[in-house]
């Protein structure tokens, strides 16, 4: 029989204290940084009076402080500093321009910019200065059409997180996982190996809220492999067949596409011969040192017809024809 063992009495004393602190950090009359400072002192002068020993080994008041030199945290700190001079500077404003002059002429297809380049930008920069310039913009457009801001601030806020989610330095906690990750000896982590997880919830997402909104399509072309797969997850969720009811093409080819359950129809890309394309072109910049005339390289792609894709059912094909 398994049994559990109680915590000792340093770790019940660290978890009173943490919930200490989080009702500190409730109070609007005392700042953020006293109560952060109160519960440094706490530690520190708590360990330093009652050691804690384990396996022989004391823990000392200062190990606390060395996590403060940890390079996630630097790189954390780092990717704040860089967003705040974003703001002070307005490097980004000129995207602010061009959305807001974009949401005059039609506000449908600048939605589809405005989560597009929210997303994009949070990848490589912490979404907070993207959202402080995404807020005023979306919070005017809102006011002018006489609608709820719910209706734009919400999806930008759910594209600047999954934008986050998609690169190892989009994020405080992918950066964290990260360097956890070195440090216990595991693998590491590319730029974009959370790209695929991400694109999967963004695709469960963007067909749920398709569906939510009325939208019953016979089929669905992705932009990615890994945001179909997420199409075909949420479509099982909401019991729709693939490809009974709707058929999903994705694009790319990635080596899941056909282990899938149904391995899905695809479009294949050489992307190995695309980069070795780029970087010829670009190392032929970078010899000429001049501006070279554009070059333009038609590679070839292919349909792989595989089980997510199937004809038009009869029923939906009523509905179709009673359209037109």
């Amino acid at each position: 029989m398994l049994e559990l063992a109680l915590p000792n009495t340093h770790a019940i004393a660290v978890m009173a204290l943490i919930i200490v602190a989080l009702i500190l950090f409730t109070r609007d009359h005392i700042p953020l940084q006293t109560t952060s400072l109160l519960v440094l002192v706490a530690l520190t002068v708590g360990f330093t009076v009652f050691p804690f020993e384990s396996d022989g080994q004391v823990l000392q008041a200062s190990d606390f402080f060395l996590g403060f030199g940890h390079k996630a945290l630097v790189a954390v700190c780092g990717l704040m500093i860089v967003g705040e001079g974003l703001i002070r500077t307005g490097a980004l404003e000129p995207v602010g321009r061009f959305l807001a002059k974009l949401w005059r002429r039609g506000p449908a297809i600048s939605l589809l910019f405005t989560i597009l380049i929210t997303a994009v930008l949070s990848a490589f920069i912490n979404n907070t200065p993207i959202v402080v310039l995404m807020l005023p913009i979306l919070m005017g457009v809102a006011v002018r059409m006489g609608e709820s801001p719910s209706g734009t601030l919400l999806p930008m806020g759910f594209a600047s997180i999954l934008g986050g989610m998609a690169t190892t330095i989009g994020t405080s906690t992918n950066l964290l996982v990260v360097n956890v990750a070195a440090d216990m000896g595991m693998d590491s982590f590319n730029m974009f190996d959370f790209l695929g997880p991400a694109s999967i919830a963004g695709g469960v997402a963007l067909m749920n809220r398709a569906w939510e909104d009325g939208l019953r399509p016979t089929a669905v072309l992705a932009m990615s492999d890994a945001m179909a797969i997420g199409a075909m997850h949420a479509l099982r969720d909401l019991r729709v067949d693939v490809p009974g009811d709707v058929s999903v093409v994705g694009f790319d080819d990635i080596d899941l596409a056909p282990h899938v359950d149904p391995p899905l129809t695809t479009v294949h890309q050489p992307i190995r011969r695309k980069g070795e394309e780029a970087a010829r072109l670009l190392l032929t910049v970078v010899e000429r040192r001049d501006l070279a005339k554009p070059e333009h390289r038609r590679l070839e792609t292919r349909l792989i017809v595989r089980a997510s894709t199937g004809p038009v059912p009869n029923h939906r094909k009523e509905v179709a024809g009673d359209r037109h």
